[in-house]
């Protein structure tokens, strides 16, 4: 459990001089809520149209297509697993772009706005290619008490 204070210190320790593309994408279903925050380093774009099989020149609009692209598989694929775990739905909403080729400290800002929230981090690095991003999945502090019922009504199933 981290309160958003805590979360801004830990993307401003995380920030270095290199620009990044940051996209957040909802999720809910079964009383759980919160936001998948994607963050990629601007260097692994063409790898990550590459892996998407996109042959046409890289524009704005195609990076952003691009992005919004790989974080709803990326996130999809980690609350599927989530979901399965914990047998519920979790639906999620559209991916949105905060920001691309912008420092980690210029996305603070558009972090939640929840006093505190449950912070799960992943690190993707995709094999044979350039592609390496953070996955911050935050869950509303309403949520623990939800997962916590959930997981304890598991641990009781023989």
């Amino acid at each position: 459990m981290l309160s958003t204070g805590d979360l801004r210190n830990i993307l401003q320790l995380a920030d270095k001089q290199d620009t990044v593309s940051a996209v957040c994408q909802g999720f809910m279903g079964n009383g759980i809520s919160g936001e998948g925050l994607l963050v990629f380093n601007d260097s692994s774009i063409t790898d990550i149209a590459s892996l998407m099989k996109y042959k046409g020149d890289i524009n704005d609009k195609t990076e952003i297509e691009l992005l919004t692209d790989i974080t709803s598989i990326l996130i999809g694929a980690c609350l599927k697993g989530i979901s399965e775990q914990l047998n519920i739905g979790l639906r999620q909403g559209h991916p949105v772009v905060l920001g691309s080729h912008r420092r980690v400290t210029d996305l603070i800002n558009t972090s939640p706005r929840w006093k505190n929230t449950l912070a799960i981090e992943f690190n993707y690095k995709i094999e044979n290619h350039e592609i390496n991003c953070d996955l911050l999945l935050l869950f509303t502090e309403d949520t623990v008490k939800v997962l916590n019922k959930i997981v304890s009504s598991l641990k009781d199933q023989p």
